[in-house]
């Protein structure tokens, strides 16, 4: 396998591999392989959030269906608090992911990026992020952001 290395002299491109040999094809031209995205479909974003939260009690932060005839490629979940809290991911109503919010940072990320463009859900398909709020001595605020591509 060749490393690909340029340089620039007088206005020409010189491109060669490794060992300093020159890259040349028998049309003159350079191959390239273009490789399209893995995912073509519509960027979703959606953010919603909850507050005023009791002690010890659990609120649904955001919910997202696939759209019928559809997947989604989810690529994270972005999830903020102003307290401590207990943060679970369900896909109908499943758990699929947890994290614990704690004194020294209230935000967290839920990764689902892979190398098919995300963790691909189908039509149907509930996401739920739900938190409790685990503080002492307050009311609390949570928000959550599902981020990914839905394709029909």
């Amino acid at each position: 396998m060749s490393r690909i290395s340029t340089s620039s002299t007088g206005g020409n491109v010189n491109i060669q591999d490794t060992n300093g040999n020159p890259l040349n094809s028998t049309s003159g031209a350079l191959d390239v392989n273009i490789v399209s995205s893995v995912s073509s479909g519509t960027t979703l974003s959606q953010y919603n959030e909850v507050t005023n939260v009791a002690i010890g009690s659990s609120t649904t932060v955001l919910t997202y269906t696939v759209p019928a005839a559809s997947t989604l490629n989810l690529t994270r979940i972005d999830f903020s608090s102003d307290s401590v809290a207990l943060v679970e991911v369900e896909f109908n109503s499943a758990i699929n992911a947890k994290r614990r919010i704690y004194y020294t940072d209230f935000n967290t990320r839920f990764e689902y990026n892979n190398t098919q463009g995300g963790y691909q859900l189908a039509a149907g398909t509930v996401v739920t992020v739900v938190a409790t709020n685990n503080s002492l001595n307050s009311v609390a605020s949570f928000n959550a952001t599902l981020q990914g591509i839905v394709n029909v």
